[in-house]
This record gives structure tokens, sequence and C-alpha cells, in this order.
């Protein structure tokens, strides 16, 4: 059924066949507490995407404070390229903070993204991705020039993933807000691509640029759960770059999720 060093195989055959130049992985067992696979877990990537999920986080633990309501209505922002809907639905959506964290993180709305930002403040993302010690970080605004790229590592992403699903970041009605959106993801071609079905629950948030792809999540089921963070960078055909995330779930289910599976009344998570 393979085992989770199987990625590394994978990944070195994606490079030495030409087409991939980069990847990093991490994948913590969160069934044993263990990390269960790692390659260049601690290289930067651009986080493209993905970071989204700590710009959700900083959002709800603002809105649990108090700072505002999640129905509360926003001020509307500009609209930016990439992907999203605002482009297309801007008149007909209700802009509050609950709908844009929606848009956001299932359909990867830019312009929503930025909206978010704008809200809670690039400096709060940053400090609450550092107080949990994640290098996950919020250079600026989405489809904007900035210096630097937003940045995260495998490690950081894998980590943020965990501490979601066990209901340990910031709160367990943040965490569980997060993990109720991501159940409505609609970018399933990477992690969950890999998942022999539907019933094999999975939460996660894909990244891509024209030479980047990444995924970032948490699976689980009945006496498993693992997380997964992955990111490919450096190719000519943007299908190799997803095609390895994918391959490289389905190694992992394979090793950590068919493998453990217990009988029905068993819960590892909702």
């Amino acid at each position: 059924m393979g085992d989770p060093s199987d990625v590394a195989g994978l990944i070195d055959r994606y490079k030495a066949e030409g087409w991939v130049k980069e990847a990093g992985a991490h994948c913590i067992d969160l069934t044993r507490g263990e990390v269960a696979f790692a390659y260049d877990p601690k290289r930067e990537f651009r986080a493209a995407s993905t970071i989204k999920v700590a710009v959700a986080c900083e959002v709800l633990r603002q809105a649990e404070a108090g700072a505002f309501r999640m129905d509360h209505p926003l001020r509307r922002g500009a609209l930016v390229g990439g992907s999203g809907l605002l482009r297309l639905m801007n008149d007909e959506v209700k802009p509050t903070p609950s709908a844009m964290l929606k848009l956001m993180l299932d359909v990867s709305d830019n312009s929503a993204t930025n909206w978010l930002i704008d809200l809670v403040g690039k400096p709060s993302v940053n400090r609450l991705m550092r107080s949990y010690s994640l290098d996950i970080r919020l250079s600026g605004r989405l489809m904007r020039p900035k210096k630097r790229p937003n940045t995260a590592t495998p490690e950081a992403m894998s980590r943020l993933m965990g501490l979601i699903h066990r209901r340990e970041m910031v709160s367990r009605w943040v965490s569980s807000q997060v993990v109720r959106v991501l159940r409505f993801q609609q970018h399933l071609d990477m992690i969950p691509g890999g998942l022999p079905g539907e019933w094999v629950r999975c939460a996660n948030k894909t990244g891509g640029l024209d030479d980047l792809r990444a995924d970032v999540g948490v699976v689980w089921g009945e006496g498993y759960a693992y997380t997964m963070a992955m990111f490919v960078e450096g190719f000519e055909d943007g299908y190799r770059g997803g095609s390895l995330v994918r391959e490289a779930s389905h190694v992992l289910w394979e090793a950590l999720g068919k493998k453990r599976q217990t009988p029905r009344g068993y819960s590892a998570g909702s």
C-alpha cells in the first residue's frame, strides 16, 4: 500500500525527467502526532493563494474578539484580476466578511481576499502567524506590486492545517469555521484528486502561479488524520506541477489513510 517516504522518489523522478525544478512537502500524521514525511520542508516558496488560510484565521480571530460582525456590510474595494467571481458578480453579492471569506477560500477570489486584508490589516495577519512560530508571511494584497511575494514553507503550512484540524488555531470556533468553509472547496484537482472518493474527508486550499502549483490541507476519516502541504515550481507544463501534488496525495492516502481505517464508531474529527 506504499509508504510516505515513497513521495521522495516520486519528486526525484519528476525532477530527473525535467518536468519540475523544485518541490517541497511536509506531512504530519495527526493520529500518531509525528511527522510522517518531509522533503525540503523549510524551503521558502511563494505562497500564492495558500496565504488565504492565514488571512481567514485572522479575520475570524478579530470577529470573535468583537472587532466587527461577520454579517456587517463592508465598504467595497477595488476589483483585481486572477481567480474569483466578484468581477462578474460584484453588484449581486452583499459584501460582508462572511461572504468574502467564503469567496476567498472556496473559489479563491482575489478581490475578496484584498477586501479582507484591508479589513484586518497585513501586520495583524503576520503577528498571528508569528505567535504560532509559523514561517508564513503576508507581504501585501494580491495582484498588486510589492517588494517581495507572500511566502510560506511547506512545514509551516502543514503545521497550520494541523492546528486548525485539532481546533487549536486561536480557538475552537475559529478553527471550526475555517474547516467548515474549506469543506466546500471548489478546487479539487490536487490533494482531493489523489483520494479515492468524496467519502474521504478533506479540507484544502490550493494556490497557483504561472510556474507554481501548491495545495495545503488535512485529510481524515475513520481511524486516521494527516496534513499535507506541497509546493512545486519551475515547469513549462502546469499539468505536470498539479499531477505531482495529486500523485503524492495518493501515495500518502495509501500509507496513512487506507492502512489506518477502523470500524465505524471511531471519530477522527469533523
